[in-house]
């Protein structure tokens, strides 16, 4: 598990390659166990490829010490209702297809 996450992080260090050939070999075994474990490495990402030294080893960190799971969730932002929109800065996203007053 979290073959792919640095050795610094406690990870192995292995590569893309090696991830995927440990992926296949246990889709062959048991394709639910190898889907959880690549979605603990697609929930990494982010972390992996975006945080501050300090956020990487405090949550890879803790994905490496034990076996733990992380969670993964994709959706569409344009879908926040508009009581989740933050009025006033540009955390604010409005759909595309909003028609604009022509002022």
């Amino acid at each position: 598990m979290n073959s792919q996450f640095p050795e610094r992080y406690g990870g192995s260090g292995a590569s893309s390659v090696a991830g995927v050939l440990i992926g296949e070999e246990l889709a062959w075994g048991c394709a639910a166990i190898a889907t959880t474990l690549g979605t603990n490495e697609l929930a990494a990402a982010p972390v992996l490829l975006g945080g501050s030294e300090q956020i990487k080893a405090k949550y890879l960190g803790r994905l490496t010490e034990e076996p733990k799971l992380a969670a993964f969730s994709l959706g569409q932002l344009l879908s926040l209702p508009p009581s989740m929109r933050s009025s006033g800065s540009s955390s604010v996203f409005r759909s595309p297809c909003t028609r604009r007053s022509s002022s």
